[in-house]
């Protein structure tokens, strides 16, 4: 879909309202209302589509239409949660659980997940594994191949941001093979995906790359849409770059671009053109690519690849020459991922902030910082990637210089990136 096409979408859709409003016709403002709010957070103006959201609820409730509530409700809880409202998401899950047995069952479950995923975040993870634990239960015996393909690859993501590789890898080999019997011959590769970005995460990058390269494969016999291969070329490229493969890295960019000429898919390739630049050496040319690659990631709710330009513009800003600026990005950065506690981005930005603390000759500081990630990383078992680690061994080289080894201290008995972030923070703006 070009420029012109969806613009002339919105268009249409913003007739259809008014002429919806002017005859008074609930039913008709409700569903255009929701059709225009997904229509502008695909073009990334998030602000604007809320507020149609809000309309479809308002109506809705007038209406005592809970299908359609408990779908806008679904839409707001979706934008708060990737917001860091955690609070608002509680209290319109509270809502959602009342009307979901009446709704659909597959609804119960979306609710269920929830639930688990902000528990994960923000409150208790034993509690958010116990419920992630009781959808997946629920989740094989549903019949229902695609709401294993749909909920299974989200759900194997939000186990992956939060370290639960375990977990994260036996649901998505479990969830691939019971997407397989859908009537829709892709679906498999979506909780497949899923799985590859764990193989990334945690530094599996032959097995990315073979699973990867069949996934790849299969959308390309299946001749599914474009914008659909894209999301498969993201991560190949994402996996090239960690692995320090600029030469493959370049070849993955190049299909992304082809896949990728959907204006909605902008910001992927955006992120990973500045991050070939990045790793190419290119810091001027990456910058505006990765600032508008964030800013409109953030806007269209694509938050990890927000998180992600975050992180590599942490690392450009700790690359140029000037300490006053890349400080004032560590700390936006910071407190950006802070909200969302991935473990990836997180490590990204406070080994960033580590290596600005060397440079800004805060020895001790960094070493005891560089620490606290490494042993956040050994805990999860999350390695360096090699792209970061020639960078990461000689800035605490330059800093065991002049410090010497720091004296061992006695490591916390619950490690998080919560603790790691906030230490990082602390150190910033300490007096």
């Amino acid at each position: 879909m070009t420029l012109g096409d969806l613009a002339g979408a919105r268009q249409a859709l913003e007739q259809a309202l008014d002429l919806a409003r002017r005859l008074g016709h609930l039913a008709g403002i409700g569903m255009v209302a929701t059709s225009l709010g997904q229509h502008l957070k695909s073009l990334g103006e998030s602000e604007a589509a809320d507020k149609y959201f809000d309309t479809a609820i308002e109506t809705a409730r007038l209406l005592g239409d809970r299908r359609a509530l408990t779908d806008g409700l679904a839409r707001k809880v979706e934008a708060a949660f990737y917001g860091g409202d955690y609070e608002t998401v509680r209290t319109m899950l509270d809502e959602m659980e009342l009307l979901a047995p009446e709704v659909r069952s597959s609804l119960v479950l979306g609710v269920r997940l929830w639930r688990s995923w902000v528990e994960l975040v923000d409150g208790d993870r034993a509690a958010g594994l116990r419920l992630a634990d009781d959808v997946v239960e629920a989740l094989r015996s549903c019949g229902d191949p695609n709401l294993v393909a749909f909920l299974g690859c989200q759900h194997v993501d939000h186990l992956g941001f939060v370290g639960e590789f375990a977990r994260a890898r036996a649901w998505a080999e479990e969830a691939t093979l019971l997407a397989q019997a859908s009537p829709l011959p892709q679906a498999w590769t979506s909780p497949a995906l899923s799985r590859a970005w764990i193989d990334i995460t945690t530094g599996d990058f032959v097995g990315a790359r073979a699973r990867l390269d069949e996934i790849v494969r299969a959308l390309e016999e299946l001749d599914v849409p474009a914008a659909h291969r894209a999301w498969a070329h993201f991560p190949c490229v994402v996996n090239e770059l960690q692995d320090g493969n600029i030469q493959r890295a370049a070849l993955h960019v190049t299909e992304l671009r082809a896949a990728g000429e959907d204006p909605r898919l902008t910001p992927l390739v955006q992120c990973m053109d500045g991050y070939l630049l990045l790793d190419t050496g290119d810091l001027e040319a990456a910058r505006p690519l990765l600032e508008a690659a964030r800013e409109q990631a953030v806007r269209s709710g694509y938050l990890e690849t927000a998180q992600f330009a975050t992180g590599l513009l942490t690392e450009l800003a700790v690359a140029e020459d000037d300490l006053d600026r890349a400080r004032q990005v560590c700390l936006e950065s910071l407190d950006f991922v802070r909200k969302f506690r991935h473990l990836l981005p997180c490590f990204l930005v406070v080994e960033a902030t580590a290596r600005h603390l060397v440079d800004a000759g805060q020895h001790d500081d960094a070493l005891r910082l560089f620490a606290g990630a490494h042993a956040l990383r050994e805990q999860f078992g999350v390695p360096i990637p090699p792209r970061s680690v020639a960078a990461i061994d000689t800035a605490m080289a330059r800093a065991r210089e002049s410090a010497g080894e720091l004296p061992a201290e006695e490591p916390s008995e619950e490690l998080d990136v919560v603790g790691l972030v906030d230490s990082a923070l602390a150190i910033l703006t300490r007096d």
